[in-house]
């Protein structure tokens, strides 16, 4: 087609022809660069916009559509309606620098610049392209000094992601400094020198307000020419898309952002409200400058012991601001400033899409300052403010924190609970980590990047997963991921520092757990319960080594050491004999008990029932796993506490005349303590499950609320009766016979100040009532009610969603129980219980009702006239207990002496001693004995430590023996009990006599050495954590009575008498004894 260019119109000829002389110029190389020519031509590079210094230097180009010429750039001033303050400028930080090249336009934000000329005749408004194009062809610009900085006074310029200064930047090849703020180029009232000027207007004028409600002031921030990255990879503004939880999308350009700064230069990000973000924005530099953080009381919001260094001290990392929930991130979406959450694979890929970290050195960490960073997402309701969210099985999931790392492929730092900040007037006090009323330890979690697939494939490999013939490759990679994670979990991340020596101690954990999990899966009875997990990993530890728990208590985590040398053992079995199943490695009671506890039942049925499961949704593999799990936890609750049918009274509050022996019974309170474990509660504390038998009989339930006037949820009334009507509880009227009339109103000593009707208040109520001391009548589904200690109360709040909600400094008030009751007080103030304050009323407290004449509740405190004017007493919390002692268990334990026990006697032996040991005390009152004629010889008779005298020497010589039946009787005691073989009844009764009468002295010699400690519980506990069997039965068997084993019980009954004994370090020791006594293997055999 012939082209001829006399059709072209005018538009489009112009065009040409100023493509053609950019051309020409050198500056046609994008249609960005194509169009700053353009602007060039019309007057944005010309003579008339440039700023100069009096004596002609140039300074810079005006672009505000107002003339100014004569600049001052030495300061700039932050000005607060008339209040104007100088500030030093941050681009005269360096000594001798040359003047910065300053830019000033009319308007913008972080997306455009606004320009006009200064006789305000022309108007345009530029792309972050476009802008950066014509400072690039500005020759003006181009002449300064290389070390010459550049300046932009444009407003928000520098707010959000720096797109807009870092192309300026890497065109110019210049540090360009840009405000995330109001920011302009105004002269100055005085002198009238133009002069760099901020605006504060965070107070909006109001300077009495205690927080700022304006917008944020903003700062400086340096972009240098490198900044923006390269161009390979890089998405285009507005290609980055987050994904949320609710399924919808957020563009990374639509995240509400700040940069945070160090002199000047960002180190990192945050991602908060505009609200959020004046509060802290005086202090995040601060924040990142922080080498040291601190343990927070969640009940004083103080300090609990001295700070502890940051684990990234000494490095250099990016730093990410964002509130975040357990396995969430709450970015802000900018137009509407709401939370929208999102997973952290999706974080992780905002942070990779991040210039300022895509070009970090690759050892360069992040810091993710997060609420609940490195917690993964779990059961929660109250928990959040009592414990952590209980996840059922932590190798299955993964946390926020953990998704940045494995999408990042860098190391993290995240706390694992909430991250808190103290400050006041612009300054950071301190930072650190809540912990819970029960001071819990939390720490500064170090994570790093999980194994990629092609890496899951090799360590399947290294692990020895290959030998399972039914593991296809992508289940191989899925448990060898779970692999993993249960050796970081056990030993820290740290544990894979000698991952890549195929002789360091990496790949021997790794083929042990490997080999543990070929084991599991090819054992019948465990393999279709799921995927091997962190519970399994603790139970066969305990098992390999002998551990054992006392009767009523938890179990105590095994050290690593114990998991390490387990492994190491795992592996050497499947070696000699690859056939093996994890029941030929370790015996799992429980776990088998458990097994055949679910077997009795429907098994669907079963997991339905104790994860809460729906009828019609299907019971899957995980269900399955999650339900044995926790009925594991039941069995060990149930059937090793000392005295289970006191268990099952309490814990299913067995109205009078109930059997607790019955089975049904029994059975109902496995599947109860299964139910409370699979919601992460204590299974093995009977007031913990005590607490939820009052929970699944609705005490926690919406009926049982008590409404504030304002319509919120204020209290729980257990009477039995309906709800009362709406409750102003900050306020309470004084009557002399409990009725209104003669009655006057007053204001509650819990009262927050300056709140009325339309706040909530400041107590929660909790209407009760109770006919016997220290116990609370719970009213029941069937209309009756049942006696509930204190303790239970208190542990049911301690689980009651409604409160955890409200501040800390909402208080309880008892209502309806006998006034002063201090024991009620000191129970919910506890930190296992409510950990509030609790105001306790001194004289009798009642709520009452008044509708139907009004739809209003009073609390009404009957008090005589002349009575004194003390309504209330006051029960705070209890200070915080000292944290429990750390991990690592001494390789070294002493515990009493260090000497060597005793070997413990042979068969024969045993017999002997025995023998030896009965006294006429220990016969019945018809002792076993010879009958008829039998004889026995003096040897027998020496050998069973009868004194042989001149009469029975002489009897034997002349009759062939000594009738057996003419010797005294507990001389014929002990020749019978000499004998070989099986003894008959009677004599096992004579032996178990003996038996308890040695154990009971050995106890008056212990009990005696401590006569101020719970002798009788550490004697008796380390019986269960020594001997096989029950308590009775060990001191009744008289194999475990003489003196090896009396030893060995007195010096772990020492140990456990000894204050703040770790349970591990006991469970330890016993585990020790137990081998060298040959316990182990089982007991001698008489």
């Amino acid at each position: 087609m012939r082209f001829d260019a006399d059709d072209l119109s005018h538009r489009v000829r112009r065009l040409y022809e100023l493509t053609a002389q950019a051309m020409a110029a050198g500056r046609a190389t994008s249609p960005a660069s194509l169009t700053a020519y353009h602007l060039g031509r019309q007057g944005l590079l010309s003579d008339a916009t440039r700023l100069t210094a009096p004596d002609g230097t140039p300074l810079g180009r005006n672009w505000t559509g107002r003339h100014a010429r004569d600049l001052d750039v030495s300061s700039y001033d932050v000005v607060d309606g008339d209040d104007r303050s100088p500030r030093p400028s941050p681009w005269a930080r360096r000594p001798g620098a040359p003047l910065p090249y300053v830019i000033g336009t009319k308007d913008g934000d972080h997306t455009k610049v606004g320009l006009v000329l200064p006789d305000g005749s022309k108007r345009w408004r530029l792309s972050p392209e476009e802008f950066a194009e014509l400072l690039a062809q500005d020759e003006q610009l181009a002449a300064r000094e290389d070390t010459a900085e550049a300046v932009l006074v444009s407003p928000n310029a520098g707010a959000m992601g720096l797109d807009l200064p870092r192309r300026a930047a890497a065109r110019t090849r210049r540090t360009l400094w840009s405000h995330s703020g109001e920011v302009a180029l105004k002269p100055h009232p005085d002198t009238g020198r133009h002069r760099v000027e901020v605006t504060d207007d965070r107070f909006l004028g109001d300077e009495s307000a205690d927080e700022p409600m304006g917008e944020p002031l903003g700062e400086w921030i340096a972009s240098a020419p490198d900044d923006l990255g390269p161009e390979e990879g890089r998405p285009e503004p507005g290609e980055g898309v987050l994904r949320t939880i609710d399924g919808k999308t957020l563009r990374d350009a639509d995240v509400k952002s700040v940069t945070l700064v160090d002199d000047g230069r960002p180190v990192g990000r945050a991602v908060v409200n505009g609200s959020d973000l004046i509060r802290r924005e005086p202090w995040l530099q601060q924040l990142t400058r922080s080498t040291e953080w601190f343990v927070y009381d969640p009940v004083t919001g103080q300090p609990i012991g001295n700070p502890r260094l940051v684990p990234w001290k000494g490095r250099k990392p990016y730093f990410f601001l964002v509130h975040g929930l357990p396995g969430q991130t709450l970015m802000v979406e900018k137009m509407f400033q709401n939370d929208v959450a999102v997973r952290g694979t999706e974080t992780g890929g905002y942070l990779r899409r991040r210039p300022s970290v895509s070009r970090l050195d690759r050892d360069t960490p992040l810091v993710l300052l997060s609420c609940w960073g490195s917690a993964p997402e779990g059961h929660t309701a109250a928990a959040l403010k009592r414990s952590r969210p209980f996840v059922p099985d932590p190798l299955a999931v993964s946390s926020a924190a953990q998704d940045v790392s494995n999408v990042t492929r860098r190391d993290v730092y995240a706390p694992d609970r909430e991250h808190l900040s103290r400050y006041a007037k612009g300054k950071l006090y301190d930072q650190g980590i809540g912990t819970t009323p029960a001071n819990d330890p939390v720490d500064m979690v170090k994570l790093r990047p999980e194994p990629t697939s092609g890496e899951l494939d090799v360590l399947a490999a290294q692990a020895g997963l290959e030998t399972s013939p039914d593991l296809t490759p992508a289940m191989a990679r899925d448990t060898a991921l779970r692999l993993v994670r249960a050796l970081r979990m056990t030993f820290g991340v740290d544990v894979e520092e000698d991952k890549d020596d195929p002789a360091g101690t990496y790949r021997r954990l790794l083929r042990g757990i490997g080999a543990l999990e070929v084991m599991r899966r090819g054992d019948g009875d465990l393999r279709e319960y799921g995927e091997l997990t962190l519970d399994l990993l603790d139970r066969v530890t305990r098992a390999h080594h002998g551990l054992r728990t006392a009767p009523g208590s938890r179990p105590a985590p095994p050290d690593p050491d114990d998991v390490r040398t387990m492994l190491e053992a795992a592996s050497a079995r499947l070696s000699t004999d690859p056939e093996s199943a994890l029941h030929d490695f370790v015996a799992l009671p429980s776990v088998d008990r458990a097994r055949e506890l679910v077997g009795r039942h429907d098994p669907d049925r079963w997991t339905r029932q104790v994860l809460g499961l729906r009828t019609p949704a299907p019971v899957t593999a995980t269900d399955r796993q999650n339900a044995l799990w926790a009925t594991v936890q039941a069995v060990e609750s149930v059937e090793n506490h000392p005295d289970p049918d006191a268990l099952t009274a309490k814990a299913l509050h067995l109205p009078t005349g109930e059997d607790p022996r019955d089975e049904t019974l029994r059975t109902d309170l496995l599947r109860t303590a299964a139910t409370a474990a699979a919601l992460g509660r204590d299974a093995y504390d009977p007031t913990a499950l005590a607490a939820y038998d009052l929970e699944r009989h609705g005490a926690l339930d919406e009926r049982t609320l008590v409404t504030s006037v304002n319509g919120t949820f204020a209290g729980r009334s257990w009477t039995g009766k309906p709800a009362p009507s709406r409750v102003w509880a900050d306020r309470y009227v004084i009557s002399p016979d409990g009725g209104l009339n003669n009655s006057r109103g007053a204001l509650a000593p819990w009262h927050r100040k300056g709140a009325g009707k339309n706040d909530h208040p400041g107590a929660y109520v909790l209407d009760m009532t109770g006919t016997t001391p220290g116990q609370v009548d719970m009213p029941w589904p069937d209309g009756t009610t049942r006696p509930v200690p204190y303790d239970e109360i208190a542990e049911l709040l301690s689980h009651d969603p409604v409160l955890a909600r409200l501040d800390r400094d909402v208080t309880v008030v008892p209502v309806g129980t006998e006034p002063g009751d201090t024991a009620l007080a000191e129970a919910i103030a506890a930190r296992t219980g409510a950990a509030r304050t609790v105001w306790l009323p001194t004289r009798p407290l009642r709520l009452l009702d008044r509708r139907p004449a009004v739809n209003e509740s009073l609390l009404v405190l009957t008090s005589p006239q002349d009575a004194p004017p003390t309504h209330w007493s006051q029960t705070h919390p209890p200070a915080p207990a000292a944290q429990p002692p750390g991990t690592a268990v001494p390789d070294v334990i002493t515990a009493g002496d260090d000497t060597p026990l005793q070997a413990p006697p042979s068969e024969e032996g045993l017999r002997q001693w025995i023998v030896g040991r009965v006294s006429a005390d220990d016969l019945p009152e018809d002792p076993p004995g010879f009958t008829g004629a039998e004889t026995v010889t003096l040897d027998a008779l020496r050998d069973a430590g009868v004194e042989v005298t001149p009469g029975l020497e002489v009897e034997a010589q002349l009759g062939g023996g000594v009738r057996g039946s003419g010797l005294p009787p507990l001389d014929q005691v002990r020749l019978l009990l000499a004998r070989p073989g099986p003894w008959p009844d009677a004599l096992d009764a004579v032996a178990a006599t003996a038996a308890r009468r040695i154990w009971r002295s050995a106890f008056t010699d212990f009990g005696s050495a401590f006569p101020d400690t719970d002798a009788a519980r550490a004697w008796d506990t380390a019986l269960g954590l020594l001997l096989p069997g029950d308590a009775d039965s060990v001191r009744a068997d008289w194999r475990y009575a003489a003196e090896a084993y009396r030893d060995a019980v007195r010096r772990l009954a020492d140990l456990l008498s000894a204050e703040g004994t770790d349970p591990r370090t006991a469970e330890r020791l016993a585990a020790r004894y137990r081998h060298a006594l040959g316990l182990d293997r089982g007991p001698s055999q008489a």
